[in-house]
């Protein structure tokens, strides 16, 4: 996992609004959020989808694809996010919530000063996995061996990917992470999920969020040599219980995300979260016994026996897949070429071979054929950020500062801020503030409207006195 450290706070570049509608197979056409500032186009091109299709995790969800709200479409560097809002009720949500919250195995993740903690977290594999999981250099997350957790999480496994029907059991996500925040000061800087066992740097990467608990501010931005490139425009999603979230192709190239930590005032945030991320993973590490199983796969699929592999034969097919630090990474449903180097077989010990994916699944890898013949793209064909707006027009400008109204900050000296209009000019407030501004005037309306309809029922009669309807009769004088 990538971090990355602090920069100087810098307004964000003002470009034109945008907005879109998309249609899936078989669905009406859905309109998105307010469109943010596109990100501009990339140096280098990744492949696109008529290049090579992508299947989406939306599209076999029983509430159908035009339920997921888009988040981010940017099919020029292949990377893709949908939220599904209130895809578990309460009374699913909460159970989960209390059996994880008890039985993981936590363990406590420090914050870069190593000063205090940034969360908790929990690895958890299917099957016979034994594979570790590695925050950076040095954070190991061992498998425990507890059989109350485990069953916990195989029972929310099939909650979750049974309300995807036309997805197979064999192409459910093999692994797990999870993490826990018991609080608003709790949170994750920004980082790519960029760990090799998932290959998200150079395959096609799918991943599926779900969070239990209290809601929690989720951010994207463009990478930009290891660092987040906030000029260009930040995508805020606020993640609710029971709501589902996907980052798919290759954001963990492209993009950083983070969860910011919340203003102590805003009481939404500071509840108890649990997050867990479901995933995909391509590269069991040498003791697991999955890897014994792509070993043998790769074998049969390159049609070399055990006894030439550790010969200097030069003949040998060795042309890796991929190559990152110093390992060389096989696929076995991919035929390689012939070697001009000398192999010796100390250089095996640092080979993986990518273990097969099943026919069901590989194309959401972007590796096989599709079930579906329209994807969800904006219906116009260009890029989308989900972006938001203090009223019902379009995004406005952005300065990255601390917000005016609360004073929150959350990664270099500021946050996204759009100015209060005319009415406060000169004042810049954020998303979280116009939301609850938003929602205390949508309550005081219900409040209102509930009034006179109470006047109504007694057959009384009332008076505007400025925004506040006042009840007259008999008994009150």
């Amino acid at each position: 996992m990538m971090h990355a450290g602090p920069v100087a706070a810098q307004p964000i570049l003002e470009r034109p609004p945008m907005t879109w509608s998309h249609q899936g197979a078989g669905q009406t056409e859905i309109s998105a959020e307010p469109g943010g500032p596109a990100w501009p186009p990339p140096e280098v091109a990744e492949p696109s989808l008529e290049e090579r299709p992508l299947e989406f995790i939306c599209q076999h969800s029983a509430a159908g694809s035009s339920a997921w709200k888009p988040v981010l479409w940017d099919e020029a560097r292949r990377c893709f996010s949908f939220h599904l809002p209130n895809a578990l009720g309460r009374s699913e949500t909460e159970p989960f919530f209390q059996k994880i919250k008890e039985t993981a195995p936590w363990q406590a993740l420090m914050d870069k000063s190593k000063s205090r903690v940034s969360r908790h977290t929990a690895w958890y594999t299917r099957a016979s996995c034994n594979c570790t999981y590695t925050y950076g250099e040095d954070t190991r997350v061992e498998v425990q061996e507890n059989a109350e957790f485990a069953t916990t999480m195989e029972e929310l496994v099939h909650c979750i990917f049974g309300k995807f029907p036309s997805l197979p059991k064999e192409a459910w996500p093999n692994c797990a992470n999870i993490n826990l925040y018991e609080d608003g000061s709790e949170g994750v800087g920004w980082h790519a999920d960029d760990e090799l066992i998932f290959m998200g740097t150079a395959r096609d990467c799918p991943i599926l969020s779900l969070s239990l608990g209290g809601a929690r501010e989720f951010w994207v931005a463009l990478k930009n040599c290891g660092n987040p490139d906030v000029k260009k425009g930040v995508i805020e999603v606020d993640l609710c219980d029971g709501d589902l979230l996907t980052l798919e192709g290759m954001m963990q190239k492209h993009t950083m995300h983070m969860v910011p930590r919340a203003s102590e005032s805003d009481m939404l945030r500071n509840q108890s979260r649990i997050n867990v991320t479901f995933r995909w993973m391509r590269l069991h590490k040498h003791q697991c016994p999955y890897a014994k199983v792509a070993l043998t796969f790769y074998k049969i699929s390159q049609e070399v026996d055990e006894a030439n592999q550790d010969s200097d034969d030069d003949s040998l097919p060795r042309l890796p897949a991929h190559n990152r630090d110093g390992m060389r990474i096989l696929d076995p449903t991919q035929k390689t070429v012939k070697s001009t180097r000398s192999h010796r077989k100390s250089e095996y010990e640092r080979t993986v071979i990518m273990s097969p994916l099943p026919p069901s699944s590989r194309a959401l890898f972007g590796e096989g054929p599709q079930k579906f013949p329209q994807v969800p793209r904006p219906k116009q064909g260009g890029p989308f950020l989900q972006g938001w707006s203090p009223g019902s027009g379009p995004m406005g400008p952005v300065r990255w500062q601390a917000c005016d109204a609360c004073g929150h900050t959350c990664w270099g000296g500021g946050r996204p801020c759009q100015e209060g209009g005319t009415e406060y000019p000169g004042e810049w407030y954020c998303r979280c503030c116009f939301s609850q501004w938003a929602e205390e005037e949508k309550q005081t309306a219900s409040y209102q409207y509930a009034d006179w309809n109470y006047a109504a029922m007694c057959n009384a009669g009332g008076y505007s006195n400025g925004n506040i309807f006042m009840i007259q009769n008999g008994w009150m004088g």
